[in-house]
């Protein structure tokens, strides 16, 4: 399957994206409770599910997403926001 999702609701807008990994302002320092909230959102992901994820800033919240991809053997594409031409352009990550 494939997945396209935000990683944090409400910082910045995202065009065509209905759902979020977080959707709730969160304390950076806070990494269990990142991780625990990650796996919940991302309980669905399987083997082989593609995942796109627009990126919004937060980096212990991106590296708890990228950690549950690989557990779970799932491919994820990053959308980084390019402020030169208004436009997200992909990153794969291996």
């Amino acid at each position: 399957m494939e997945y396209i999702m935000g990683l944090v609701q409400g910082r910045h807008e995202i065009p065509d994206v209905a759902e979020y990994i977080f959707e709730n302002a969160l304390d950076p320092a806070d990494i269990i409770g990142i991780r625990s909230l990650a796996e919940k959102s991302l309980a669905f992901l399987s083997k082989g599910d593609k995942l796109t994820v627009y990126v919004t800033g937060l980096t212990a919240a991106l590296v708890e997403v990228i950690n549950i991809c690989h557990k779970k053997g799932a491919r994820l594409t990053l959308m980084h926001f390019d402020r030169n031409t208004g436009s997200y352009f992909p990153q794969e990550v291996l």
